[in-house]
């Protein structure tokens, strides 16, 4: 599913997971009432993701990064505003 279109249908899918998950994970952090701890795990866990892409001959992408940890502060900024 991921890796099936044009490279530019890739790569969006690829960004909205990444943006998808971090939103997900801190979204539920924040009902729990721990918004600090769901944004420190959205950012160990992009961090972890891209070494695992890099320990399997990819390229750490910090984007990728970004794209896994700035939407979920925008969400947690917004739902604490």
């Amino acid at each position: 599913w991921g890796n099936a279109g044009t490279p530019r249908e890739v790569y969006v899918k690829h960004k909205a997971v990444h943006a998808l998950v971090g939103l997900g994970l801190a979204y539920y952090f924040n009902e729990l009432g721990f918004p600090k701890t769901g944004l420190t795990l959205v950012l160990a866990l992009g961090v972890a993701k891209e070494l695992f892409d890099q320990s399997r001959g990819g390229r750490f992408r910090a984007g990728d990064v970004a794209w896994t940890i700035g939407p979920a502060t925008v969400l947690i900024v917004a739902l604490r505003w």
